[in-house]
């Protein structure tokens, strides 16, 4: 409660919608509109709430990915050596520095307030309290971290998903 409290605040502050509004079931994208996002982002983070990173559309990553790796092969192609290459690491990261602005989607599994609130729970935070997780919040972290360890979407990893078979789809 104390995670969803802080981060109602911030939302409530940030957006200057009524405290009513944000609830737990409230979408993402209905309440943040596409140009506050990153902004908004990033005050949960100054105030210490752990919220993913925003994420660039799958169209948007490849036609970033495309543009690398032309201009990595022009340039080769223009020394005349494979070595021109090595041009690929330093414009990826340039890329990946000049997309961050255009990333303002939310990653897959948080789309509500209520599971942005999940992500951010921290247990250190809560130890104290003596609260005790629900089954469906411990199934939701133990599923977002097993996602991110294996580097697949969260959609890709539901409860009854035996670890050999996420083993078999990298």
């Amino acid at each position: 409660m104390r995670t969803f409290g802080r981060l109602r605040a911030e939302l409530v502050n940030g957006l200057g919608v009524a405290r009513h509004e944000v609830r737990p079931a409230t979408l993402l994208e209905a309440l943040i509109p596409v140009p506050q996002r990153r902004e908004i982002w990033r005050r949960m983070r100054r105030q210490g709430l752990r919220v993913p990173p925003l994420e660039l559309t799958a169209q948007d990553s490849c036609w970033h990915l495309l543009v690398i790796l032309k201009t990595a092969v022009s340039f080769a192609l223009w020394l005349g050596r494979c070595s021109g290459l090595l041009v690929l690491l330093p414009l990826g990261l340039l890329a990946f520095w000049v997309s961050r602005r255009q990333a303002v989607h939310f990653p897959e599994g948080v789309r509500t307030v209520g599971e942005l609130t999940l992500y951010s729970i921290c247990f250190a935070d809560h130890k104290a309290s003596g609260y005790r997780w629900t089954s469906n919040e411990i199934s939701f972290e133990v599923r977002l971290a097993v996602a991110e360890a294996f580097n697949l979407p969260l959609d890709a990893v539901r409860p009854e998903t035996k670890l050999a078979e996420l083993d078999s789809q990298l």
